[in-house]
């Protein structure tokens, strides 16, 4: 038997010495390969679920099948069906999983990346490397999850109960434990992290009961569960909206369900080319779901589970740039936002205020108008000030309100505000998404190094302890928790090599203390029998440059 062992052992680790390993799974062996870039393996594209496609196309994803003889994990280019409007791009079976790691022999904490992209697609988003968080001792896994309309659509009945990709993602969390420790990984030490819409994911699973010892800490970037556009408020109605692009006629939700079912693929996802709603909705998204029906993930508003205290208390960051703003600057140059912006402002409210009348609406809207942008034109002359609206209400605003939320009732919650710039920036501020270029690796950013092993040394001290404590070098200052009483937060600014790292309080206070003063009482939350909520909100649809006026 001690023989057996060390044989076992010796395979297990004979690859280390090669450029390729196996490791073993419940599905059968995977086989990667070394990098080119760093010493430490890539296992691509590995199934961590069954076939999503047919009558399972909006279902909760099933078990992964078993490989027929060995699996070498080296196609890097299975991409989820998404929208393009340069032809198909991606697949329905597409739930696959991608670890890099550079010891399989010991346990090591283990970052999970949920992409961002407004649920929408990957297609645009750069090939990073995640060598550096790798090499510092950690294993970094990616994975696909259902987009769009295949993994939102939510009519809350069996067919289509809603929230399929946020499923997805708690299918990959099962994988993880069952298979993560053959990699190296900790399943008992397993960080969610994400960008955008993927931050936003972070957060509703994080909420969900149904992450319970699968998820440990948690880090979202520029993105929150509570921001208006990441739980949809009346998913039936955008989905009947979307079915009449179809010509299908009334019916039921289970017919719609079945029809859609029905669809090509590439039918559905051409149909969702070209469509923006200037309140920052998405057609679909995450949804609170009936908690009748078996899975549920989310059942109540993200804002109302973090006031009760019905969730797991984990060690959690988040963090915002400065120029939030910067991903609606296509919609500002090119798609007429401006314009419609400054003749039809109100429309650009986020759909999460609820008026009593159209006047109380206009009225809002008007004082919102004058704090952005007081008495000036909104055209190329106010661009800053309209990036500066859409980052509030994108990002910024909800970011820190999720913060204060989880604070009042969990230790180890951390904000940073990041506006480090490179010396080529031309934008009042760092970018939405720019920061990642930090986090991990892309070769034609080159950021300043010293920067980057800031961000990597206090990831991986939060992975390991919880407290993003970072290194011993004197210039990276204690990382203040925010609380219930002290709402502390870091800031890291600077441009070019040139850095600084400072605590500081009160973050966005004036921008928050105006909609606190003004706003506040006109939040509300998605419910599930929010159906008809917001019918009477103005929102402006885009389709291939033709404007239709909806009314909801």
């Amino acid at each position: 038997m001690f023989f057996l062992l060390i044989l076992c052992f010796l395979t297990s680790i004979t690859g280390i010495l090669t450029n390729n390993i196996t490791v073993r799974t419940k599905q059968g062996n995977v086989i990667g390969y070394r990098a080119n870039d760093g010493n430490y393996f890539e296992f691509y594209d590995i199934p961590y679920a069954g076939s999503v496609s047919g009558k399972a196309r909006f279902k909760g994803p099933s078990d992964p099948p078993k490989f027929n003889g060995d699996f070498k994990a080296v196609d890097r280019n299975i991409l989820c069906a998404q929208p393009s409007p340069n032809g198909p791009v991606g697949v329905e079976d597409c739930l696959t999983l991608s670890v890099f790691t550079n010891d399989v022999t010991t346990k090591k904490p283990i970052f999970l990346w949920l992409h961002g992209e407004e649920y929408y697609n990957t297609k645009d988003m750069p090939r990073y490397s995640y060598k550096h968080l790798v090499e510092a001792n950690s294993v970094f896994i990616s994975l696909n999850y259902r987009l769009s309309i295949f993994g939102f659509l939510c009519f809350r009945i069996a067919e289509a109960p809603g929230n399929a990709g946020l499923k997805d993602v708690l299918k990959a969390l099962e994988w993880i434990k069952n298979n993560a420790v053959n990699f190296g990984g900790d399943p008992d030490n397993v960080v969610l992290m994400g960008h955008g819409s993927g931050a936003a994911m972070v957060d509703l699973i994080t909420l969900s009961p149904l992450s319970k010892n699968l998820v440990h800490k948690a880090i979202t970037i520029s993105g929150s569960g509570i921001a208006s556009w990441a739980v949809a408020f009346d998913p039936e109605n955008y989905a009947r909206r979307f079915a009449d692009r179809f010509g299908y006629p009334p019916s039921s939700n289970k017919q719609l369900a079945e029809n859609f079912m029905a669809a090509d693929a590439n039918f559905l996802r051409f149909a969702l080319n070209g469509f923006t709603f200037h309140n920052n909705s998405v057609w679909f998204a995450p949804c609170v779901e009936d908690k009748s029906l078996p899975g549920s993930v989310l059942t109540d508003a993200p804002i109302n589970i973090l006031k009760s205290g019905e969730y797991q208390k984990i060690p959690y960051i988040s963090i915002y740039v400065e120029m939030e703003g910067s991903m609606r600057t296509e919609q500002g140059n090119h798609q007429q936002w401006l314009e419609h912006m400054q003749n039809n402002f109100s429309d650009f409210l986020p759909v999460d205020l609820k008026f009593k009348d159209e006047k109380q609406r206009l009225d809002k809207a008007k004082e919102v108008r004058e704090f952005y942008f007081r008495e000036k034109a909104i055209d190329v002359n106010t661009f800053d000030d309209f990036m500066n609206y859409e980052g509030d209400i994108l990002a910024k605003i909800p970011v820190i309100r999720g913060v204060k939320a989880r604070a009042v009732r969990t230790d180890n919650v951390y904000l940073l505000k990041f506006d480090l710039r490179n010396d080529v920036d031309d934008m009042h501020g760092t970018r939405h998404g720019a920061i990642l270029n930090y986090i991990f690796y892309l070769e034609s950013k080159p950021v300043e190094e010293r920067a980057r092993k800031n961000f990597v040394d206090r990831f991986v001290a939060f992975a390991m302890t919880g407290t993003p404590k970072g290194t011993t070098d004197p210039s990276d200052l204690v990382w203040p928790p925010f609380t219930r009483n002290g709402t502390k937060y870091l800031q890291i600014t600077g441009q070019g090599t040139r850095f600084t790292q400072t605590p500081s309080s009160h973050p966005h206070n004036l921008t928050l203390e105006f909609w606190k003063r003004n706003l506040s009482r006109f939040y509300v939350s998605p419910e599930v029998n929010s159906g008809n909520m917001i019918l009477n909100v103005g929102v402006i649809l885009l389709l291939c440059q033709a404007v239709l006026r909806v009314v909801y």
